[in-house]
């Protein structure tokens, strides 16, 4: 049975990527794109590898499907219809505000699952400050300066998006009171998960880059049901709390050189403590970025000049 899913996976990713470059209608290839990152997570986890698994099935297919789409419908090519219940937003975004939340549902049974499931190794407790996860040893220790300069990138690619774009403008017509309602219960328990993630992120499964996606994917339902999202929306804090990812990667590793060592050589007796700080940092910031992109890219947009 094992084979068998393993080559229908295989046959599946192949035909969705001939499709994705063989179809027309953009629409459709954001949705095969989306389809595309769960096959592929499914895929990272057969290959018992669930934080890789986590960041595919939140970041490559929900939050970047949500943006693609978003994207599209700032074309003007599907404009925004009203629902069956004349409420503003139309199919489209019911759609991505559907997928987010079958994909939070999805990441929490995922990481349920794993976590300590027979056949995958049990990390032991951390001890004197040292990683025991290999996947954020590997992005915060042995190879701290790629993950460094991708968070630099997604800052510098928010300043570029800032420069290009206009102020955001609020949708002319109201949400629907269900998609509101479905928020105000889903946002808590993934802030929930997003922190939980986070802080597992050390030892077993999950990591800043999961936290992450989760926040962005709750920061982006909450835009779309016309709530408020403050550290996105405040003028102040919203550039400070995007750079604070670097700044505080930066700021650890001078730190660091100034106490005797290498840049981002941590301390063995600190280590944990450090790249909890630069985790935490970075999974806000990333949030927060990824969530002002969801803005930048949609509709509701007035041209700066």
């Amino acid at each position: 049975m094992a084979l068998v899913l393993d080559t229908v996976l295989a046959l599946l990713l192949v035909a969705l990527a001939w499709r994705l470059l063989q179809v027309a209608d953009l629409f459709q290839a954001g949705v095969l794109f989306i389809v595309f990152g769960l096959l592929v997570a499914v895929v990272w986890l057969r290959l018992a590898a669930p934080d890789v698994a986590l960041a595919e099935a939140a970041l490559g297919a929900g939050v970047t499907g949500a943006l693609f789409l978003n994207t599209l419908a700032g074309t003007g090519e599907h404009p925004r219809e009203a629902g069956p219940d004349g409420a503003g937003g139309g199919w489209p975004a019911w759609l991505v505000a559907t997928l987010a939340l079958v994909l939070t549902a999805a990441l929490v049974a995922l990481v349920a699952a794993q976590t300590g499931a027979p056949g995958l190794p049990s990390p032991a407790p951390a001890a004197g400050g040292k990683l025991t996860n290999p996947v954020t040893a590997v992005l915060l220790d042995f190879r701290s300066y790629d993950t460094l300069l991708e968070t630099a990138v997604l800052w510098i690619a928010l300043l570029g998006v800032a420069a290009l774009g206009g102020a955001p403008v609020a949708p002319p017509e109201p949400p629907s009171p269900v998609l509101v309602g479905l928020v105000r219960v889903a946002v808590p328990v993934m802030i929930l998960v997003a922190g939980w993630l986070l802080w597992q992120g050390a030892t077993d499964t999950g990591g800043a880059f999961q936290s992450a996606a989760v926040l962005a994917a709750a920061g982006i339902l909450l835009r779309l049901a016309g709530l408020p999202v403050p550290p996105v929306d405040g003028a102040r804090l919203r550039p400070r709390l995007a750079a604070a990812g670097t700044a505080v990667f930066l700021g650890v590793g001078v730190a660091v050189m100034a106490a005797g060592g290498n840049l981002l050589a941590y301390p063995e007796a600190a280590k944990g403590a450090l790249v909890l700080t630069i985790e935490t940092a970075v999974a806000v910031a990333i949030a927060v970025i990824l969530v002002a992109l969801f803005d930048a890219v949609g509709p509701g947009r007035r041209p700066s000049r």
